[in-house]
């Protein structure tokens, strides 16, 4: 579910877009933009002026929720995507990007999910409107178990307690939890331990990656991603490597099913990430003791 925006130009002669107006909404709204490669991964752009047919995230880094996406069309149209449940702040900033891309473009309209054409004026009015409804999805979400949250930086799944507290709040309140809950993860410097799936179309193997004394978001039970290449339900083996002296002389990589890493390395027990995660950080002596566990 997401709120869709287009700002379309009204000249008859239309001026031709680059990244020169993601640079202006960015630079005015002090926010950065990265390109999803997946579900997992934001990474720089580093391409030329030419974007159209690119998807970026936006996002604020000083309060990182999960962000806003932005495209050209034709290279004469700019596209927003907020997707719901959403922080109050990603729904303030973005709508402040669509009225800037309407002064930039010199247009006072913008097209809401394609069909209703909204005045830019009249902005605040509708961000009070559609905060009453994305509230409204955030509550019924908080119901759901496994509810994962695809962030800015980090998929995040929210937790009993947070859920429980969440839901306990008024309306006002419980957006600021959510808003706080998802910047509070999206904070620190994790990599994520991103499944990497091989198979010949009948049997799998999905391997976690982790790397020494590199701390890692590592899934309680493992589970597949929406974006892996085969359907979620799909019946797989699970593994789990760890990487020893990355880029050194000793480089080597231990291989563990994950049934087993995660009973030798008690990983209930490692700092919890989220409601399904924990960071796991293997200094090179946890290694060793995790040595004889390793499949050859």
């Amino acid at each position: 579910m997401s709120l869709d925006i287009v700002v379309k130009q009204k000249k008859l002669l239309k001026k031709k877009l680059d990244i020169g107006i993601l640079e202006t909404i960015c630079r005015e709204q002090g926010l950065r933009f990265g390109v999803p490669t997946s579900l997992t991964s934001l990474d720089e752009y580093e391409g030329g002026r030419d974007i159209d047919g690119m998807t970026f995230l936006v996002y604020d880094a000083a309060r990182i929720g999960r962000g806003f996406f932005f495209s050209l069309q034709g290279r004469t149209e700019c596209c927003f995507s907020l997707s719901i449940p959403a922080t109050q702040h990603d729904t303030e900033k973005m709508l402040a990007a669509v009225a800037t891309a309407c002064r930039a473009l010199g247009t006072d309209t913008y097209v809401k999910d394609g069909e209703e054409v909204k005045n830019v004026a009249d902005i605040p009015a509708f961000a009070a409107e559609f905060q009453a409804f994305n509230a409204s999805v955030l509550a019924n979400s908080l119901a759901e178990e496994f509810q994962l949250i695809f962030g800015a930086v980090y998929p995040i799944m929210l937790d009993a307690d947070f859920r429980a507290k969440a839901q306990a709040a008024d309306e006002g309140t419980r957006m600021q939890l959510f808003e706080a809950y998802l910047d509070e993860r999206q904070q620190q410097d994790y990599y994520y331990a991103r499944p990497q799936i091989y198979g010949n179309g009948q049997s799998y193997i999905a391997v976690l990656v982790v790397v020494e004394a590199n701390p890692s978001i590592v899934p309680l039970k493992p589970f597949l991603l929406p974006d892996c290449g085969i359907p979620v339900d799909t019946e797989v083996e699970w593994a789990l490597n760890v990487v020893c002296d990355p880029g050194g002389p000793d480089q080597e990589m231990l291989h563990f099913s994950f049934e087993k890493f995660a009973e030798a390395a008690g990983l209930a027990s490692f700092p919890r990430f989220d409601g399904f995660a924990v960071i796991v950080d293997l200094p090179r002596e946890k290694i060793e003791q995790l040595r004889p566990f390793a499949e050859d």
